[in-house]
């Protein structure tokens, strides 16, 4: 079914979605007000009967509301989707203090200094030429070196020297007399001057089989350790939205246990795409993939569209705001990702354009501008800090499948740039993704992570 939107404009840009905007975009110009009900707290079921609302960058002023099945319907044979493959780690951690008992929550950002995992470097590094240092990734810590993590920390009165141990999932909340101990604590190190809340912690404790080796000198992974004790980073919308419904810790109603699939197992299965890799660095989904199922995807390679994959970790940056009056002033986040060779084949062989999987999919590609140069048997990465916003030209994404997002964000900002036409102010395009969101709500869309779709298509 289709209808008019008020205000939709004239078509977008042509051929490779330039956009050559005027100006700078507002926050203001993103915001507008989203009912406490519209929150989704839990995800579709099954993944591809999540609603989604289509519309056409050459005709925005009408949309058609459909459910994400029905894509294979709505991409031409010869089309690639882009993927990002990175696996969400088990990122959110909830311990007790040793000395007051008190509840501590904690988010691991990446391996610190004393691990050797640290994430370096600021701007994209690598070009055509192969895969940019710094890895991005943390392969294993060896033998005789202290493990040392960056995380945020959520306590009381924090200071060097305060030991948390962790707590497994299902504890019933992380009160010290409920605490399922894991046999893992962190000992407080150093404060990160410069993120508030951010601290080194070194980690310890004992080996899954219960061996007395310190972990710092386990050659397991921090990816490995986390699956052990950590939990589903949910977004803090979504963990607030719940805990305003009366949801208990498990995930579900208070008295559910989690009933309904959500919620401990539930959100660490459902909180991660089917075709997530075994590259694990986010510790937030790309959530545009989490509408995917394996059947959807087959459906869609029959019908002549090929799947091609990248990796980009989602930072904890994702969750910053911006807090600068116009989005250009915002300093964006660091976060590590790579186009694989096969993948930049694949976007030189396309024949009916490209359809990027949420924004992280779309960061990526447009982070390199020399993606189809060069040998294209070589993968290509580094770190990325692209904001992307209206008058950006789009080198490689044609289309875009997204949830809706938070209101001023950099995510609205991108997805404006997409819808933006040529020569137009910022603030037109930002209005046209605005009155389009305006629309989804008064359909009684669901929004943000574990939401509905939006598919913007040429």
């Amino acid at each position: 079914m289709s209808e008019p939107v008020a205000g939709g404009g004239g078509g977008a840009g042509g051929g490779g979605g330039a956009a050559q905007g005027r100006g700078r975009l507002a926050v203001a110009d993103l915001m507008y007000v989203l009912a406490e009900g519209a929150i989704a707290t839990a995800a579709a079921e099954p993944r591809d009967s999540a609603r989604m609302l289509v519309v056409r960058r050459s005709a925005p002023e009408r949309v058609e509301h459909l459910v994400v099945r029905d894509l294979p319907g709505l991409l031409p044979a010869g089309m690639v989707m882009v993927r990002n493959v990175s696996r969400v780690l088990a990122a959110r951690v909830v311990g007790v203090r040793r000395d007051s008992g008190g509840r501590v929550e904690g988010l691991y950002l990446s391996g610190g200094a004393g691990a050797g995992g640290a994430r370096g470097g600021d701007g994209v590094s690598g070009g055509a030429g192969g895969v940019g240092g710094g890895g991005g990734h943390e392969e294993g810590v060896g033998v005789g070196v202290p493990r040392v993590w960056r995380m945020y920390l959520r306590m009381k009165r924090p200071r060097a020297g305060v030991i948390v141990d962790v707590c497994l999932e299902g504890d019933g909340g992380g009160a010290a007399e409920g605490c399922a101990p894991s046999g893992v604590w962190l000992e407080l190190l150093r404060a990160d001057p410069s993120e508030p809340g951010v601290w080194e912690v070194a980690v310890g404790g004992r080996s899954a089989g219960g061996a007395g080796e310190a972990l710092g000198a386990a050659g397991a992974s921090d990816a490995a350790l986390l699956e052990r004790v950590g939990r589903t980073p949910l977004p803090p919308y979504i963990v607030s939205a719940r805990s305003r419904a009366g949801w208990d810790e498990a995930g579900g109603a208070s008295g559910t246990g989690g009933a309904g699939g959500v919620g401990g197992a539930g959100d660490r299965a459902r909180y991660q795409a089917v075709y997530a890799g075994a590259e694990a660095g986010s510790v937030a989904a790309p959530t545009a993939g989490l509408h995917m199922t394996a059947g959807l995807i087959g459906e869609l390679v029959e019908r002549g569209v090929s799947m091609a994959d990248v990796v980009l970790h989602v930072g904890a940056g994702t969750f910053k705001p911006v807090t600068a009056a116009h989005v250009e002033d915002h300093v964006m986040h660091a976060e590590w990702c790579r186009v694989p060779a096969a993948t930049r084949r694949a976007l030189a062989g396309a024949r009916a354009g490209v359809l990027a999987v949420g924004t992280t999919s779309v960061r990526t590609l447009e982070s390199f501008p020399e993606l189809l140069g060069g040998d294209l048997g070589v993968d290509v990465g580094g770190q990325t800090r692209l904001l992307i916003t209206p008058g950006h030209r789009f080198r490689f994404v044609d289309a875009l499948l997204t949830n809706f997002h938070l209101p001023g964000s950099t995510l609205m900002a991108l997805v404006a740039a997409l819808m933006a036409r040529a020569g137009e102010p910022p603030s037109r395009s930002a209005a046209r993704v605005v009155r389009l969101y305006e629309v989804a709500m008064a359909r009684g869309y669901r929004f943000y992570s574990y939401g509905d779709a939006m598919l913007i298509l040429p």
